[in-house]
């Protein structure tokens, strides 16, 4: 059968477990009952080195492990594996699958019950990623910058009160499915490019030149599972600056991101709450314009176009490059003030003291030249 109920698959495993090392799960316990809490089983062709390894204390036995790698395959029933990329059943099979060199096996895998219109509708009508067919157009470099500014712009909602729901549930859509270790189509679109970079043979994904794009991708040291960590943290509401910045950080080694203005976004990101306004205005509507020349179809442009109408931002092209950055004619025009107050003052001065006029005045220009280029360079706050 290609499609199983909850209830049949949990009734089959009873019947195959029976009699052997697992022996029968029983019906009230949290495995059984993570069974039955999926909408379904699908058996799909897969690819082995998808399927995830499972640790000792998953019931491995060396002793098992060694008598199924000298097994015929082709008798063993297919693996089930949970919507989480949990490996339900078929730990050892999976050794004697990769002891032989067998790259494909049919495996049962598991479907989730959870709404996939999800937040705000919004993920539904925007996403990157409908298709395989839709990565063509990126570079794996492409893919490494969008998986970055993904997770910086969803921990840039986190921090803002009006769109922290949001972050939430969007970390809660993406890490339900584990750590990127399975192609979901249905999926987020920051699942999607951290299982392309976490998976850079991906067969079922082509690339803008392909060949080019997963040898820098083989190159990357993504850690997904501490991705993934770090967005359950985040989704569970205890993420802080104190975890972000190094992890952020790190994550920039990790995907190789060169560009000084992401670097600069992550660092005006962590001081968020001290930012002036026109420093989170630069923030936010620089991120939205980097999605829109990257990935005109992310989830993310929604909630960033949704945050900058209701904070009113806007920023021209003169102000992009450094939001902070004092026009030269205004430098000039303080500069030029603060000296001829600087010389006025310095005049006044030696004449009440009996000093050296012209030797005041030089002084006090100078001093007051100075004192106009910091002055100039003050902003009002908003």
């Amino acid at each position: 059968m290609n499609k199983l109920t909850p209830q049949e698959m949990l009734a089959k495993l009873a019947k195959e477990m029976q009699g052997t090392h697992t022996g029968v799960s029983d019906p009230n316990s949290d495995w059984s009952k993570y069974v039955l809490s999926h909408n379904g089983f699908t058996l799909k062709n897969i690819q082995v080195d998808q399927i995830p390894t499972a640790v000792k204390s998953d019931g491995m036995s060396q002793a098992n492990i060694d008598n199924y790698k000298k097994a015929d395959t082709s008798q063993f029933p297919p693996m089930v594996i949970g919507n989480n990329g949990y490996l339900l059943d078929g730990n050892h099979r999976l050794q004697a699958y990769k002891a032989q060199g067998i790259k494909t096996v049919k495996a049962y895998i598991g479907e989730s019950k959870i709404d996939l219109t999800l937040i705000n509708q919004e993920l539904s009508e925007s996403r990157l990623f409908r298709t395989t067919n839709q990565f063509k157009n990126l570079t794996g470099r492409d893919v490494a910058d969008l998986l970055y500014l993904t997770s910086l712009a969803t921990y840039l909602y986190y921090k803002d009160d009006k769109q922290n729901s949001y972050a939430i549930q969007y970390a809660k859509q993406t890490t339900l499915y584990g750590p990127y270790t399975l192609f979901r189509t249905h999926a987020t679109d920051l699942y999607m490019l951290a299982y392309v970079v976490n998976d850079k043979f991906a067969s079922k994904v082509k690339l803008n030149r392909n060949i080019e794009s997963k040898s820098f991708l083989k190159t990357l040291s993504f850690n997904n599972r501490t991705h993934h960590q770090f967005f359950v943290k985040l989704k569970n509401g205890s993420m802080s600056d104190v975890q972000a910045s190094p992890y952020l950080f790190r994550l920039e080694s990790q995907l190789k991101i060169k560009d000084s203005r992401y670097k600069q976004w992550r660092r005006l990101l962590m001081d968020w709450e001290k930012l002036k306004y026109s420093q989170r205005q630069y923030v936010t509507t620089q991120i939205l314009q980097e999605f829109r020349r990257k990935g005109r179809s992310s989830e993310m442009i929604s909630p960033l176009t949704t945050m900058v109408k209701y904070k009113s931002y806007s920023v021209s092209d003169k102000y992009a490059k450094n939001p902070d950055k004092v026009s030269t004619a205004r430098r000039i025009a303080g500069t030029t003030a603060g000296a001829v107050a600087g010389r006025y003052v310095g005049g006044k001065l030696a004449q009440r003291t009996g000093a050296n006029v012209d030797k005041y005045k030089k002084a006090g220009t100078g001093i007051g030249a100075i004192a106009g280029y910091w002055a100039s360079g003050r902003k009002r706050q908003k």
